[in-house]
């Protein structure tokens, strides 16, 4: 994805406060679902981090590190641009190839939280398995991934964004991290209403639970200590 995604496509249509909003949902479950694990400094991996303004954010609420990723040039020259802070790194990487992945783990070793907003639909479907198979390696034992991913089911999903294609039902999104060693520790789905809107870019959002069919499906993951071979 390039300049015209970016900025004249549904990301550039967005605002920085709704990108900032929407990874604050995101986190806020986290906290929920893992209570304890922002107590002490983290490195985290920001999946898909556009031009910065989530891992921006993410980096003002946890001890630590933020790395993030995108397979955009465009969008990682921007964030380098916007955010050169020294607890925060940029890369253009792909990281369904295993190069990619060990540049990552030779730079930054492994990960403690894998935070994926809105990224995974986007990837082609035959990318996905090697992708989150990709996410068990770049973690810690027991390391999580707090993901959302627009749902399959609701039909808003197909038509909002043309770049969903590796659009999946709430169960195959939930499989796929079965099948590549995680355990499921919390999933839903939920639909955003929005309460207020002053300004289109100033639009505050309640979420409501709608199993199945809700815009968003959440997936909270921890992964299984990997076992020794002999």
């Amino acid at each position: 994805m390039g300049k015209e995604y970016f900025e004249g496509g549904p990301y550039g249509k967005q605002s920085q406060w709704i990108i900032k909003r929407n990874y604050k949902i995101l986190f806020d479950y986290g906290k929920t679902v893992f209570p304890h694990l922002f107590e002490r400094e983290l490195k985290i991996l920001d999946f898909g981090c556009a031009f910065g303004v989530g891992a921006s954010w993410l980096s003002k609420q946890v001890k630590g590190i933020i790395v993030g990723v995108d397979i955009s040039s465009y969008a990682i020259q921007k964030a380098k641009t916007f955010f050169p802070h020294n607890n925060m790194f940029f890369y253009k990487l792909d990281l369904s190839k295993e190069l990619d992945n060990k540049f990552l783990i030779a730079k930054h070793g492994r990960f403690d939280v894998i935070f994926s907003r809105d990224t995974i639909e986007h990837l082609p479907k035959e990318k996905h398995e090697v992708t989150v198979k990709n996410f068990f390696r770049l973690l810690t034992n027991k390391g999580v991934v707090m993901a959302s991913m627009a749902n399959g089911l609701n039909p808003y999903s197909y038509f909002c964004d043309r770049t969903h294609v590796g659009l999946r039902m709430p169960w195959s999104y939930s499989y796929l991290f079965k099948e590549c060693g995680f355990k499921i520790v919390k999933s839903f789905e939920k639909q955003g209403i929005p309460v207020s809107r002053r300004f289109k870019e100033d639009e505050q959002l309640i979420e409501v639970t709608i199993p199945l069919f809700g815009f968003v499906t959440y997936i909270f993951a921890k992964k299984i200590k990997e076992q020794k071979t002999r």
